[in-house]
């Protein structure tokens, strides 16, 4: 696994790749935060090794689509997700900006209209959240509900693509 640090515009990113393609997406405070989360989430720091963006097109597209809001399709590989996991995220990457749906409306999208707590966790676990667009997920009550980075950043990346909520 290879990772990169970048300022961006909610602080700092670590971005995480294998064999070309996004694995993990974390922002925090500092640089030394955000690989502290990617290693929490993919094992001892020292598996990854400091990577040079330059060149690569998936660490600047993941970088782009952060700072900007245009996505891009950029090669993905999620390790070991799970059958619901899989659902929500697809699911995801196929709504448009500035879209909400809500927990329950999205279980009723991929045909586990039961599963509405299983879909909320699938969007608590996306180690690529904003690439795979889970911000835009709020609770049937209208209210933002969580967010891995906190609520203000939910709202800033709602805000950017004009949604209405």
């Amino acid at each position: 696994m290879e990772f990169t640090t970048s300022s961006c515009i909610f602080g700092h990113v670590c971005i995480v790749t294998s064999d070309n393609q996004l694995c993990g997406v974390d922002i925090a405070n500092s640089p030394e935060e955000a690989i502290l989360m990617a290693a929490t989430r993919f094992g001892k720091i020292n598996t990854l090794k400091n990577f040079v963006p330059f060149g690569n097109t998936i660490h600047q597209q993941a970088l782009e689509t952060i700072n900007t809001g245009v996505y891009n399709k950029i090669p993905i590989n999620i390790i070991n997700p799970s059958y619901i996991q899989r659902k929500v995220w697809k699911e995801l990457l196929l709504t448009d900006p500035g879209t909400v749906l809500s927990y329950k409306d999205l279980a009723i999208k991929i045909e586990e209209p039961e599963a509405f707590r299983s879909v909320a966790n699938a969007c608590g676990a996306n180690p690529i959240a904003i690439i795979i667009p889970c911000h835009r997920v709020i609770s049937s009550d209208a209210k933002l509900g969580g967010y891995r980075w906190g609520i203000d950043i939910k709202k800033k990346l709602l805000e950017r693509e004009g949604a209405n909520y």
